[in-house]
């Protein structure tokens, strides 16, 4: 991930890894203790079982994960307001994803959806 600042590349950290989302909600599983060079995994949707293992997930065609990052350790002291952040999800095999986003003009919420 990058911004005009900060360029860094993430590591999978297989303790921050759970199965699905806590019962009340998404931010409040606990898969975001990240140091800032590290990335974590919610399961969303896994119908094959294929990213239920910790050490070595496999995310495949129809599997839903949320990638999660402590922006606040990888973008220190944190993503300022309208800040261009961008990256690649890079697999072993296949072709990489793209990640770019423009954060908000005003942080009023604590949670924003940047789909």
């Amino acid at each position: 991930m990058a911004n005009n600042d900060t360029n860094v590349v993430l590591r999978y950290n297989s303790t921050q890894h759970q199965a699905s989302p806590a019962s009340t909600g998404i931010f409040n599983t606990s898969a975001f203790s990240l140091a800032a060079n590290e990335f974590g995994i919610i399961v969303i949707e896994d119908a094959d079982g294929s990213c239920d293992t910790t050490a070595t997930p496999i995310i495949n065609r129809g599997d839903l994960v949320m990638l999660t990052v402590n922006t606040s350790m990888t973008f220190s002291p944190s993503l300022a307001e309208r800040t261009n952040v961008w990256g690649n999800v890079i697999p072993e095999i296949g072709s990489w994803g793209i990640i770019t986003f423009r954060t908000p003009a005003s942080y009023v919420r604590e949670v924003y959806n940047l789909l």
